[in-house]
């Protein structure tokens, strides 16, 4: 079947089904769009682009004309006015009832000589139709505009009141009404007073050098054109000019011979001048009177050859032609491109190359080359066309370390989350052969990346991490928060947005060094994937079995869950408009309708999933959603959400060269880039056998010319910003093909680039300044460029605030000398414990106090709640407990004050072991300890966690160490598989306290490092390297799994003194008891006296 025939049955596959309602209507490939006497087809995806519309015909419409299920249906678009390129795209079309054209128009008015300087008349338009009726259509409010010849005569007002010019001349002027394309014309004199010389105003005579006390001078015919001074005034023609309007004609010969109008070049407005219908013997009065084959003098089509890419997966493709003809006068130029000017088109092979809508629109067929002839009153002009079908390619592909869970792009560089690897940099200039360009080791587990600017966003299970890529060949780790099971995360402005396991984690990043967290929201199901509307304030979450979830997140201090939706298994989801398109397992993609976002609904799915594939992510671009799958070898399936309502299966992209799941996806205007691993189902995983494929989805050309729209949705024009913020820019764009990148600029100069969506930036507001210029422009693949209208934003100096509260004890009492702080800002509590610490800047992000006093010689410590700081006001932060570590020696009995990370096995004992005669291991203080181990039969992912605890606290302002014990034993074998590790993770990086492994020493026995290498400065164990522990335990877990003690250490007690850098700041102490190489933790640790002292 040719691709003709295909083209031909897909326009007629996709029109079922649609709305009967016309108010439902949605342009698309049934629907051709008209403005004046130009129409097109609309494309699939409901755009469509108008070349060539006249742009002197006023105010218009777009009339859109459809057929649905047999019945025709009409819409039309708001009045606008055709630009001066006269290409029109894009306007809204409303269906319903349409407005009437008219095919002509009368003006008149009471009079139409004003003798007065500032006098005025009403004009009177009526507007004729096809049926024979009138109608008033004078009012502006009717969509009629009024033009005149020359505004120092006379002028008209939007509303078609002509008024003599204050202080003007004497003069004949021609007012013209157009109105839906048509146009009449009325003639109006403004005779002043002071006009007794042969009834010629003096004030004109003057202005046009004439002497008016001279009797003969109205007689006079100065410029020789047939009319005397009495006639130019009369005609409103100038009496030097013998060619007012430039047609080839006199004024005289106009007035007395042809009768046509010597101001308008082309009376009857045929597109042809006056003097060339006089010229060729055909009638000026008359538009349907002309004959080019005697007007014409040059007969071109533009371009002279093209070629036609037919991009598979959007299934059209289409060149318009334009042409043009240069009459005989050589300055006027015809677009003779519609066939209703007598032009014809022939292709020299209908199977290659095939027309359309508008005329002269040639569309792809089979491959192979054309001819396209276009022939008009005799003349003749050649287009060369050639058909080249692109399909979806792969290109190359890399191998990766850990395992690849996900990648984000932008430029020439790809980030991919890869597990126990951290972030990993691809260098993908040349697409067919990417190489890894950069690494940076990263605590926890990659498992999502997004970027935002040139910072980096990896949701590694136990913490968010940002890391600067501004240079991509030396990223840098610029903070991090401690988390629960961080698996997915999405970035706008600053705030990041983490898919945290059992919870959304809203995070303020606006100071990466400083990060803090806002809200929580604990929400049903496994919450693995999200993306965010900023726009509309809206949040989804992808939570496996529990469907989608939608979120308001336009106050980041209280998010709350608005709707929810089952879709299956959902993994990922995209936003685009109203609706979510999400990854799911079960029934591949799937649309959700978030217009009501209290009542999210499924609308569509793919059904075959042989077609749809099993995903766990998924990438929206234009009109494409593109998903990575398990279930094909190993393909890209590639959905058409054009219709959100109707989503079609379109490609899939296979990578032949090994059978391998698909993990992750990103993509840019043209390329596609998919993690993978070779073995697993599953995702966020440590060790595998990873690649990172690249591949094509659309070809690299862009021959229609439409450029791409662009504009600036945040902020908003004339807002205020304080200097020294984090301003997020955020663009929207959109082009008929596919964006290829957006500019985003300050003051005119490029400050950052994004190749891919969403299109955002976070600007750092300078200081010293008064107001920034905010632009962007949106470049597609042909070049063309779209301007978003500038948007300019106040910057003001940063008032400030005053940050108060109460520092109190457990029992509620002030705590007066206390030391607080913020922002490197400190004051000392009064002896009601009430603080007040000025000048705290606003624009380092959410207020957070420490506090830390000596109470009764131990010193203690507090953390205040986040708040958004009040700007040139009072930022009260409440009440700020000090106490000790909580629960650092476990004496409660519980893990009460730790966080305990899911899939852990902690409890907290008063013994370990024994069996039999051996000794067992008891607390180093008091009377409980906590155990972190996992069942020698868990299957626990390498490199992953097994089990982990976390505190967060603020650390003493003063300086200040932290203390603890711990005894790590082990039965595992070979390398470095189980291993300890005690880590302060903090704004200022994260530090290693103590670590341990299963060969038998501490910090490593046999010599090799454990993960990670070495311990911070700072930190002193005692014994530095401990004997091994003479007794044996059971392994909790496993009662009958028995530890010899030849593969134990004894009780090694740590400290670590606190960086200045991390004084009165945020810190989390974590505790881990992991896996590096195998499936199973086979160990345990046993820890116990965790404090804090002063130094």
């Amino acid at each position: 079947m040719t691709r003709l025939l295909l083209r031909i049955c897909a326009i007629a596959a996709l029109g079922v089904g649609l709305a009967h309602d016309a108010r439902a209507q949605h342009l698309n490939e049934n629907c051709t769009v008209s403005v004046l006497n130009r129409t097109v087809r609309v494309n699939a995806d409901g755009s469509w682009v108008l070349p060539n519309v006249p742009a002197n015909f006023g105010i218009v419409r777009a009339r859109a004309t459809c057929i649905v299920n047999g019945k025709t249906v009409s819409g039309e678009s708001d009045l606008f006015a055709v630009p001066a390129n006269g290409v029109v795209n894009h306007k809204p079309i409303i269906f319903g009832n349409t407005t009437p054209i008219p095919v002509s128009l009368t003006v008149s008015a009471p009079v139409t000589t004003l003798t007065e300087s500032g006098a005025m008349a009403q004009l009177e338009v009526q507007a004729h139709y096809p049926n024979g009726t009138a109608t008033d259509v004078t009012a502006a409010s009717s969509g009629t505009q009024y033009t005149t010849s020359n505004a120092a005569i006379a002028t008209v007002s939007a509303g078609g009141i002509v008024q003599a010019a204050a202080g003007g001349t004497s003069g004949t002027v021609l007012i013209q009404a157009t109105h839906e394309g048509a146009s009449g014309l009325l003639s109006v004199q403004a005779a002043l007073s002071g006009a007794p010389h042969g009834g010629i105003p003096d004030s004109w005579a003057i202005a046009n050098g004439l002497n008016p006390n001279d009797p003969v001078m109205p007689f006079e015919d100065p410029d020789r054109d047939g009319l005397t001074n009495l006639e130019e005034f009369q005609n409103g023609t100038d009496p030097h000019n013998p060619d007012v309007d430039g047609d080839g004609l006199k004024d005289g010969d106009e007035v007395h011979i042809h009768h046509t109008s010597p101001l308008l070049a082309d009376t009857d407005g045929d597109g042809i001048p006056d003097g060339v219908e006089i010229q060729t013997a055909t009638n000026p009065l008359d538009p349907a009177s002309f004959d080019l084959s005697t007007a014409l003098a040059t007969f071109t089509v533009t371009p002279a050859s093209f070629v036609l890419d037919f991009n598979t997966i959007v299934g059209v493709a289409s060149q318009q032609l334009a042409v043009k003809g240069t009459l005989i006068d050589n300055k006027t130029t015809l677009d003779l491109t519609s066939t209703s000017k007598g032009t014809n088109y022939v292709s020299s092979d209908l199977t290659i190359c095939n027309f359309g809508v508008p005329d002269g629109n040639v569309f792809a067929g089979n491959n192979g080359s054309c001819t396209i002839t276009i022939t008009n009153s005799g003349f003749t002009a050649q287009a060369v066309g050639v058909v080249q079908t692109f399909t979806p390619t792969a290109l190359s592909f890399i191998p990766l370390p850990g395992f690849a869970n996900g990648v984000a792009v932008n430029g020439n560089f790809a980030y991919v989350a890869a597990g126990s690897s951290g972030l990993q940099v691809v260098d993908v200039t040349d697409r067919s052969h990417p190489l890894i360009a950069a690494s940076l080791s990263l605590p926890g587990n990659a498992n999502g990346i997004k970027l935002l600017g040139t910072l980096a966003y990896v949701a590694a299970g136990t913490a968010l991490h940002v890391v600067d890529v501004a240079n991509p060949l030396m990223p840098v780790l610029r903070g991090s928060l401690a988390t629960s099971n961080a698996l997915a995360v999405a970035v706008r402005g600053t705030v990041a947005y983490v898919a945290n396991g059992s919870s959304l984690l809203l995070v303020n990043v606006s100071n990466p060094a400083s990060i803090v967290p806002i809200a929580t929201l604990p929400l049903a199901g496994t919450i693995q994937g999200i993306d965010v509307d900023a726009q509309r304030g809206l949040a989804v979450t992808a939570a496996g079995f529990g469907g989608v979830h939608v979120i308001d997140v336009s106050n980041p201090d209280m998010p709350l869950l608005l709707g929810s939706a089952s879709t299956g298994d959902a993994r990922a989801v995209g936003l685009r408009d109203t609706f979510a398109f999400v990854a799911d397992y079960s029934n591949s993609t799937t649309s959700v309708d978030l217009t009501n976002p209290s009542n999210p609904v499924v609308r569509s799915h793919i059904l075959d999933s042989n077609l749809g594939g099993f995903l766990q992510d998924i990438a929206v671009s234009g009109n494409f959603a593109l998903g990575a799958d398990v279930k094909f070898v190993n393909g890209v399936p590639i959905t058409d959400i054009t219709d959100p309502t109707q989503l079609q299966a379109r490609a899939i992209l296979n990578f032949p060269q090994r059978d391998d799941n698909g993990t992750g996806i990103a993509v840019d205007g043209n390329f596609v880039y998919l993690t993978t691993d070779h073995g697993a189902l599953g995702k966020f995983q440590a060790f595998g056998d990873g690649r990172l494929y690249i591949g094509q989805y659309l070809a690299l050309v862009d021959t229609k010319g439409v450029a791409p729209t662009a504009s600036i949705t945040s902020p908003a024009n004339g807002s205020s910003v304080v200097e020294g913020s984090t301003l997020p820019v955020i663009v929207d764009a959109r082009d008929d093909v596919a964006v290829a990148g957006v500019n985003f600029l300050v003051n005119g100069a490029v400050a950052f680039t994004a190749t891919s969506s969403p299109y955002q930036y976070n600007l750092k507001i300078p200081v010293g300044i008064s107001s920034l210029t905010l632009g962007a422009t949106a470049v597609d693949l042909g070049g063309n460029i779209g301007t978003a209208p500038n948007v300019v934003v106040n910057v003001i100096p940063d008032p400030g605030t005053t940050v108060t509260g109460r520092v109190i004890d457990m029992n509620g009492a002030g705590v007066g000398g206390a030391i607080v702080s913020t922002f490197s800002r400190t004051s000392t509590t009064a002896n009601d414990g009430t603080f007040s610490i000025p000048g705290v800047a606003t624009v380092l992000g959410n207020i957070v106090v420490t506090a830390s006093a000596t109470i009764n010689g131990t010193l203690q410590t507090g953390l205040s709640g986040s708040f958004a700081p009040v700007v040139g006001g009072t930022t009260d932060v409440g009440n700020v407990v000090v106490t000790l570590l909580n629960n650092g020696g476990f004496e409660s009995g519980t893990l009460a004050g730790w966080t305990v990370a899911p899939g852990s096995n902690v409890h907290v004992m008063s013994s370990l072991g024994p069996q039999g005669a051996f000794t067992p291991i008891v607390p180093a203080e008091g009377q409980f300890m906590a155990v972190l181990s996992n069942a020698a039969s868990a299957a626990t992912p390498p490199g992953t966690s097994g089990s982990v605890i976390t505190q967060t606290f603020a650390a003493p302002a003063v300086p200040s160490e932290i203390d603890f014990c711990y005894q790590f034993v082990s039965n595992d074998s070979g390398g470095f598989e189980d291993f300890f590790l005690a880590q302060l993770v903090s704004s200022a990086g994260t530090f290693t306290l103590a670590s341990a492994d299963n060969s038998g020493g501490s910090p490593a026995g046999g010599g090799a490092p454990p993960p990670p290498p070495g311990l911070s400065p700072g930190a002193v164990l005692t014994p530095p390297s401990a004997p091994a522990f003479s007794s044996g335990v059971n392994i909790l877990g496993s009662g009958l799994y028995f530890i010899p003690s030849s593969t134990m250490t004894n009780r090694v007690c740590a400290s670590f003194t606190l960086p200045a850098q991390v004084l009165g700041t945020q810190v989390t102490l974590k505790f881990t008891s992991g896996n590096a190489i195998d499936n199973s933790v086979e160990s345990a640790v046993a820890i116990d006296a965790v404090k804090i002292r002063g130094k």
